[in-house]
């Protein structure tokens, strides 16, 4: 019986039930006022009964699914877009539970990544070794970028080659990802979609701290006027051999010189500056000063871009760097000083100043110092992970942090640091007597 019949059904029998309780109340008024009075009551409450229960009825059929289609095949449909949508709300849910993970991973050094396994002592000083030709790749790859932009490679009629620098940037990110994983036929795509989207987040984030320390009118110049800009640039230096005096070392190692450590890039060719002041006066000067600017930005982008791909295929890449191990064991020592601060200045000018891998290193780096807290550096195994050179010169920047700072070697607590980071480099910290 269909819904309609059932509502008229309702309607008749509750039209019947009032006439015959009418025709009652009529026979028995003048006899029997009280009984009147009932009948009369009971009319009412069966009317509004009826009613509402009518009311419900079609009110519950209303919101039911059947009363949405009408059909079995509309209400397989209204349940699958049902479904569909619940599985909109996992899929948001999950996303937010990742970026949650990736938060605590960024935030504190406590995080522990269960798929992740550490290499062995073997592994590790084969991916070592690894990362010392990563160098020489990069260095290779922006010999061959300032080349292609000499030889106007990336122009195009409407500006400048998008797609090809794109196949460029994609060739390289393959040629690391090869050297970690030689046994890869295809490795970008069999790159996990969220590990590349957090390279890409990480890359943008360095790439901007990079674009900051620029000079404020290069930070206005379009694709196609940098692309101009970069190729004067090539074009007057001519070779890369030319070019490469100049050029800061944003590598790893801390034996590629002074710039790794920090040094002001503006100050690198100091004397050419000045020798050139006298022949071509400020505004050529200010011209070759921003065209160099650009070429190093052009040597940047390659190193992020290579940093970034060792990071997807080469496990703990940002870890194993000199740079990185004396920002931690430089942040161990002034915790151990606990309120003498007087090194604290000179470890922030440092920290603030080291090339490091990733930029959210620095950041683990100053919360550490901030909050007192030590880092366990002897995890990331540097007697494996770094050359002797390399540690030996961390340990000489650490004695050097100490004499010029007035470091208490005799204190317990630093006593105790710097033998725990003579153990980790295998190098000595204590001064010369």
């Amino acid at each position: 019986m269909t819904d309609s019949k059932y509502r008229v059904l309702a309607i008749v029998s509750a039209t019947v039930s009032a006439i015959l309780l009418a025709s009652l109340l009529i026979q028995v008024r003048l006899s029997n006022p009280l009984i009147s009075l009932h009948i009369a009551a009971l009319a009412v409450l069966l009317v509004v009964s009826t009613l509402v229960a009518t009311h419900k009825h079609f009110r519950d059929r209303q919101l039911s699914p059947r009363s949405l289609d009408g059909s079995d095949a509309d209400q397989l449909l209204t349940r699958l877009k049902l479904v569909v949508e619940h599985e909109r709300r996992l899929e948001l849910r999950e996303l937010r539970l990742a970026r949650q993970m990736r938060t605590s991973q960024f935030s504190t050094e406590d995080y522990i990544d269960l798929v992740q396994v550490d290499p062995s002592d073997e592994e590790l000083e084969e991916l070592a070794n690894k990362d010392r030709m990563l160098i020489g790749l990069i260095e290779a790859e922006s010999q061959l970028a300032f080349k292609r932009i000499l030889k106007n490679r990336y122009a195009a009629e409407s500006g400048v080659n998008t797609q090809l620098i794109l196949q460029d940037i994609r060739t390289f990110v393959t040629q690391v990802a090869i050297l970690y994983r030689p046994d890869t036929a295809d490795p970008l795509l069999e790159t996990e979609i969220e590990l590349i989207a957090k390279s890409l987040s990480s890359a943008s984030l360095h790439l901007l701290v990079v674009i900051d320390g620029l000079p404020l009118n290069l930070k206005s110049y379009n694709t196609a006027r940098m692309y101009k800009l970069i190729r004067r640039g090539a074009s007057y230096y001519g070779t890369y051999k030319a070019f490469r005096p100049y050029m800061e070392h944003g590598m790893n190692a801390l034996h590629m010189g002074r710039l790794a450590l920090g040094m002001n890039p503006l100050a690198v060719g100091a004397s050419w500056l000045a020798g050139k002041l006298t022949s071509y006066g400020a505004k050529s000067i200010g011209e070759r000063v921003l065209q160099r600017r650009s070429l190093q930005l052009l040597n940047d982008f390659i190193r992020i871009i290579g940093f970034e791909a060792a990071m997807m295929y080469g496990g703990d890449f940002r870890h194993r760097d000199a740079n990185w191990v004396l920002g931690a064991e430089l942040v161990n020592l002034e915790v151990s000083r606990k309120s003498d601060l007087g090194g604290r200045d000179a470890a922030l000018k440092k920290l603030c100043s080291l090339v490091m891998r990733h930029e959210f290193d620095r950041i683990h780096l100053l919360s550490h110092l901030a909050r007192h807290k030590f880092i366990d550096v002897a995890r990331t195994r540097p007697q494996i992970a770094l050359t002797q050179q390399e540690r030996d010169q961390v340990a000489g920047e650490l004695l050097q942090h100490c004499v010029s700072t007035n470091v208490n070697l005799d204190d317990s607590r630093v006593t105790r640091w710097r033998k725990s980071a003579e153990a980790t480099l295998l190098a000595n910290i204590e001064p010369k007597s």
